[in-house]
């Protein structure tokens, strides 16, 4: 059995981000990731609203670490997945809502941890905090369940949501028909609205390292808020910089400072220096696309309906599968359309200007966009080019707006240019079960 330790990669120097995506996926692209190129046509989401429950300032003190760790070791869950004969590690968070639903609780983990798909085995810690391989623990907190294109709502684990861009996935822990009680389950605390962290503070992280050692305790200080660095399966991303150490498996674990308070879900390192490690911040007030996991987590929930899992509202891909390849004559390097996903953007804009439509073969040359002030033009000679384009355009562009995508046809002895005018309909969704109702 192979097994994977899930800590994705930090890289600090400047990368493209990938156009692939794992789990619940249509194809694969050569050499990366599967993505998900499901989606909904002219969507945008319509949430219930959603309140986790935060810490009250009359209830706040500072606390020893070790008090701090007594308060949350049981809110830091251990997740195994298993599919096609492999098994890769995590974690996950425990929270709770505002509400009076009984006998649920959401486990907010990072999305990579999870984007395989498969059968799911989540380890909750019992009161005695013993290790999940020990032969007196607990086995009634064990939840099973199986993530995949089905919702599979009687499962004691089941899939909320999750979106590959912020890194963040929900999972619902469900009590009902087990032997746990509400009682049971010690979910993780917010911080109240107005706290922020502050460099220097000190944190401390609780996971699974190496899949086989849960519940371990790491600490240390926020070096940096803020950083935008490029993440290995995920793309550019804003995270909160630390030195606490983050081993393979502590990936969806919890960040908590001296209140015991969850402000971020450790989600990557780097593997090369040491003590650079990075989390998912609770909240991210410099930016209009609020990319903390309270905020992606509230959709994800939010959206969820009993036809299809949560997603976040504005999500989109091409739709394409490229590869880069050597010209024949005088060796320039080239960016080759290879298939279309079916019923993507690209597809749907293909059906709807069927004289510009761009086929397989043709050799992308150049995106064009507007940012809302001025045209931008963006050449493509390489896979990282097109890569970079697309992050790029993410910033600006969302669900109705178009752009231009350029590309060569060779035509026997001749060229010919084709200016191809994309239009972004399809909301993207991860484990699209095809029988959402979403209404604008």
């Amino acid at each position: 059995m192979k097994n994977i330790f899930h800590k994705i990669t930090a890289i600090v120097a400047v990368f493209a981000i990938c156009l692939s995506f794992t789990g619940c996926s249509l194809f694969s692209e050569p050499n990366k990731g599967a993505y998900n190129g499901q989606g909904l046509p002219d969507s945008t989401v319509s949430a219930q609203s959603v309140v986790f429950k935060t810490q009250e300032e009359t209830e706040r003190k500072a606390l020893s670490r070790a008090e701090a760790v007594s308060m949350v070791e049981r809110s830091v869950v251990a997740i195994q997945m298993d599919k096609e004969g492999s098994t890769s590690f995590g974690a996950g968070v425990i929270v709770d809502l505002e509400d009076d639903v009984l006998n649920e609780f959401y486990v907010i983990t990072a999305h990579h941890v999870i984007a395989d798909g498969g059968k799911i085995t989540v380890y909750v810690p019992d009161s005695q905090t013993r290790n999940y391989t020990d032969e007196d623990y607990d086995e009634k907190f064990t939840f099973t369940g199986v993530i995949d294109n089905y919702i599979h709502e009687t499962n004691a684990i089941t899939l909320v949501g999750g979106d590959a861009e912020s890194d963040v996935a929900v999972l619902k822990l469900n009590l009902e028909g087990t032997s746990v009680s509400n009682q049971d389950i010690i979910p993780a605390k917010l911080p109240t609205e107005d706290y922020s962290l502050m460099r220097g503070e000190d944190v401390f992280a609780i996971g699974n390292p190496s899949g086989k050692l849960p519940m371990t305790v790491s600490a240390g200080i926020v070096s940096y808020l803020d950083r935008e660095v490029y993440i290995s399966e995920v793309g550019y991303m804003n995270l909160t910089q630390i030195d606490v150490q983050i081993n393979h498996g502590n990936s969806g674990g919890g960040l908590f400072n001296l209140y015991g308070e969850l402000v971020g879900i450790t989600n990557s390192g780097s593997e090369t220096y040491d003590g650079i490690n990075y989390s998912i911040p609770f909240r991210v007030t410099y930016s209009e696309n609020d990319t903390g996991f309270v905020n992606i987590a509230s959709q994800l929930i939010g959206s969820k309906t009993e036809n299809n899992y949560g997603y976040v509202s504005g999500r989109w891909q091409l739709g394409i599968v490229t590869k880069q390849k050597t010209s024949e004559y005088g060796g320039k390097v080239l960016v080759a359309l290879t298939s279309i996903v079916p019923d993507s953007n690209v597809d749907r804009s293909n059906k709807a200007n069927p004289d510009s439509a761009i086929k397989v073969d043709d050799i992308i040359t150049k995106i064009t966009f507007n940012d809302g002030e001025s045209d931008v033009e963006m050449k493509v000679s390489s896979v990282s080019d097109l890569s970079s384009a697309v992050y790029t355009m993410k910033k600006y562009l969302t669900l109705g707006d178009s752009f231009t995508i350029t590309v060569i046809r060779v035509l026997g002895y001749r060229e010919e240019t084709i200016n191809s005018t994309i239009t972004l309909s399809v909301q993207n969704i991860f484990c699209n079960t095809g029988n959402a109702i979403v209404t604008e």
